[in-house]
């Protein structure tokens, strides 16, 4: 038996500090600007489209504006760091998932900054 995951990726140029930064990272104690790039992985029961990328895409988009506000062109996530929200977004993909009787599960979030350093978390 196999199994099937598709991926899509999203980027949205955004903004985001650690308020308890220190020492050399105290610069993140403020705003700072990134393009956020994040990574979706799903499982999929079958190889026919199960989930239509471009469907995928807008879920993903969806997401990430319930956890930050678009201000000036830039989604703002205030403190949350790339691990924190690659899990909200996971929870909130997979909560989705369920609520529409799909099959399919959402298996790992990716939230990377400026396509450098990336946080993974997996369900």
């Amino acid at each position: 038996m196999t199994t099937c995951l598709i991926r899509m990726r999203v980027s949205i140029p955004g903004t985001h500090c650690w308020p308890d930064a220190s020492g050399p990272a105290l610069i993140l104690a403020h705003e700072h600007r990134h393009v956020f790039y994040v990574t979706v992985t799903k499982t999929v029961p079958h190889m026919d489209r199960e989930s239509e990328f471009f469907a995928e895409q807008a879920r993903i988009y969806a997401e990430l504006h319930k956890h930050g506000e678009m201000v000036e062109g830039l989604m703002r996530f205030g403190s949350q760091s790339c691990e924190q929200l690659a899990t909200n977004i996971l929870l909130g993909l997979n909560d989705l998932s369920w609520q529409e009787e799909s099959f399919s599960a959402y298996r790992s979030v990716i939230v990377s900054e400026d396509g450098e350093n990336e946080a993974e978390v997996q369900a």
